[in-house]
């Protein structure tokens, strides 16, 4: 198997740089304004979630942020650029007027290749219409807005376990197999918005009575100011103050090696829009700006009040006035997963009181939230400091200005019992190609932040102190060199390790454009850690550092109507005078004519890993609105086919992904189970936009 995988990749290495000589004639990468979701990957790659991030880039996509007229408020909702980014871009079209070509944000300091380049998609230099009211006609929105229709479909062709007639009944899925999801949404210029999402997991119910209907549903309705300062948000939406010691339900880089700043940025409140179950507020939230900032009519203080209210029930065992875990899968396939569903009901109220000066952003956070039962306290001992109770809150007070080109930003946070949490960093560039990051972070075992989700090497934002920095630098024009490296410490102990710990991450990437299409990318990691080393037997478990090293490397290309990429993957773990590795070739190819009317995709990958620590995830292009990465363990293949078809405002797209294991017999646990060594997922959706 592994003269297979290396033969593969050598020949699709070969084939990939072979295609370069004749575009050796540029510095820089375009992305198709129509394609952004090599942004996606790039994201993948460096571990960043990017479930949440689809979501987001969808929607900019579909509302370029307009450069020359936008407010600092708008500014500030693109997640690619940190403070001091929009800070001197303000600055820049205050002094020196429009922008006529995306070319000229490289005279922007603080600007470089990679940033424009990410931003290409999602910002556009046109004029656009400046509206004298404060919130838009209803009528007129009505006849100017988009709408968009879109249903998705799929299934697997194996049939599991959990839809056969199994002796525990428990276990026996209640729906179908098929998944489905219905979303609707208008919007009118970023201004006006409302969706609706309904969404049926495999094993589900279309239509279950007992507990209100349709599995999960989600609605909302924003409206925006013409300058966007205003927002209000009625339904599902998320909430972002601070660096999210207390509320984080945002989007960052956190680490990695693209050269981001890990500051968290975005929008203080945003709609939820999305199938995901988890991670957003549901109620209202409103942000109302009380003195307004404006460099140009010389108005250099300003203050924004953000607050929300939120009620929704989650998924949790409730007995006696006490609840267990909170179940966060989303899923309700089975009689135990129903009988827990919607049991607990979480209440929470919150205030951001942000001011502005011209280099200066600092805010004060409040919170407050309430369960109808109280947290059942756990014997385990590393989970001592859990929540206790069934009411807290917290307050916090954050801020970041830009210096002489500097940015520094931070956050201290309390609980309800005084214990706290600690966050800052800064950003700078000692040379004008160089820019270095560095962030550090304290947070006691016992913080108890319910909706906090800060910088952290961890799962939640407490038992933890470290320091992370990161480098960018651009060698030439077509070398860029970036890398980070992070310690930390757990000062209590954690799941699977009964004594304090710390660990350590490095990791390197070295990327060079050839031509105007054509990427070479290689990155190098390497993790500590320290667990347990568990010994039958044994009644007590000393901990020993676990090392994880990892290699990747990657050439892409695009040649007119055809593009190739190509990854090579390598792990090696080792741990308790044991060692093993995993490896993986994947090969992608694409056509797409010119218009962007159709485009198939095919996607290969050969794989072996032999034990669980060496698992491989390799994101794959997937239906709008979907995520997937899936899991490559054992020894096998995975292909996967994407097609897109549009006709003027129709779209229809395919995604078909097989899976096989040689010598398996089954695939999966439980009632997931597949006999055989075969998986087989189809899915579909059409879309209809007017």
């Amino acid at each position: 198997m592994k003269k297979h995988l290396f033969l593969c990749g050598f020949v699709a290495f070969i084939v990939n740089i072979t295609a370069y000589g004749a575009t050796l004639t540029s510095d820089s990468i375009s992305i198709d304004t129509e394609d952004w979701h090599q942004i996606l990957e790039e994201m993948a790659e460096n571990e960043i979630n990017t479930e949440e991030w689809e979501e987001k880039l969808t929607e900019l996509a579909n509302n370029p942020i307009p450069l020359n007229t936008a407010s600092r408020e708008m500014l500030e909702s693109i997640p690619f650029i940190n403070a001091e980014q929009v800070e001197n871009l303000s600055y820049y079209l205050y002094r020196y007027g429009p922008i006529v070509n995306l070319s000229e944000l490289l005279l922007v300091e603080g600007m470089d290749a990679r940033t424009m380049r990410w931003l290409k998609p999602f910002v556009s230099i046109e004029a656009t219409e400046d509206s004298p009211l404060d919130f838009p006609p209803m009528k007129k929105a009505l006849l100017y807005g988009k709408q968009e229709f879109r249903w998705s479909m799929g299934t697997t062709l194996q049939q599991k376990q959990g839809y056969k007639g199994l002796t525990d009944s428990t276990d026996r899925y209640l729906g179908d197999e098929t998944h489905a999801c219905f979303r609707y949404g208008f919007d009118y210029k970023d201004q006006l918005q409302w969706g609706v999402v309904l969404e049926k997991d495999p094993g589900e119910l279309w239509w279950n009575g007992e507990k209100g209907g349709i599995d999960y549903v989600s609605m909302h309705l924003l409206v925006k100011d013409a300058k966007r300062r205003n927002t209000l948000i009625l339904g599902d939406y998320k909430v972002r103050f601070g660096q999210g010691l207390v509320c984080g339900s945002a989007f960052s880089l956190g680490k990695n090696t693209s050269g981001g700043t890990p500051e968290l940025s975005g929008p203080l409140i945003s709609r939820h829009f999305s199938s995901s179950e988890i991670n957003f507020y549901r109620g209202v939230a409103l942000r109302w700006t009380l003195k307004s900032y404006n460099m140009e009519k010389q108005r250099r203080f300003g203050i924004d009040l953000s607050t929300f209210i939120s009620s929704k029930k989650l998924d949790s065992s409730v007995e006696n006035g006490h609840y267990s875990s909170v179940l966060e899968t989303g899923l309700h396939r089975t009689f135990s997963e129903t009988e827990n569903q919607q049991r607990l009901n979480q209440s929470a109220i919150g205030s951001h009181l942000q001011f502005r000066w011209t280099n200066l952003t600092a805010g004060i956070t409040a919170l407050g939230w309430y369960f109808n039962a109280s947290a059942l306290e756990s014997t385990d001992s590393w989970k001592y400091f859990n929540i206790k109770g069934n009411n807290g809150g917290n307050v916090s007070a954050d801020f970041r200005t830009v210096w002489n080109g500097l940015l520094a930003f931070g956050e201290f946070a309390l609980d309800q019992n005084g214990h706290t949490a600690l966050l800052a960093g800064i950003s700078f560039k000692p040379y004008p190609r160089m820019a270095v990051s560095m962030l550090g972070r304290r947070y006691e075992p016992a913080y108890q932040g319910l909706f906090s989700n800060a910088f952290s090497e961890g799962t939640s934002t407490r038992n933890e102190e470290g320091f992370y920095t990161s480098v960018d630098f651009q060698l030439a024009k077509q070398v860029r060199f970036s890398g980070y490296l992070d310690v930390f410490r757990f000062p209590w102990l954690a799941y699977a390790v009964n004594a304090p710990s710390w660990g350590k991450e490095l990791a390197t990437e070295w990327n060079m454009t050839v031509g105007r299409n054509g990427l070479i990318r290689l990155l190098i990691k390497s993790k500590t850690k320290e667990k347990n080393v568990t010994t039958e037997g044994q009644t007590t478990y000393p901990i020993q550092s676990c090392l994880k090293n990892q290699i990747r490397l990657q050439v892409s290309q695009k040649q007119g109507l055809w593009s190739m990429k190509t990854l090579l993957y390598a792990n090696e773990y080792s741990f308790a005078n044991s060692k093993s590795n995993g490896y993986a070739v994947a090969q992608d190819l694409g056509f797409e004519p010119s218009g962007n009317r159709f485009t198939v995709l095919l996607h290969a990958v050969l794989f072996n890993t032999d034990v669980w620590e060496n698992k491989i995830y390799l994101w794959e292009k997937d239906l709008p609105g979907s995520f997937s990465m899936p899991m490559l363990y054992g020894q096998g293949s995975r292909t996967a086919i994407f097609a897109r078809c549009n006709i003027k405002n129709l779209s229809l797209q395919v995604k078909i992904a097989d899976s096989v294991l040689p010598g398996m017999n089954i695939l999966g646990i439980g009632p997931e189970q597949i006999k055989g060594d075969r998986k087989t997922e189809v899915r579909f959706q059409f879309s209809w936009k007017f």
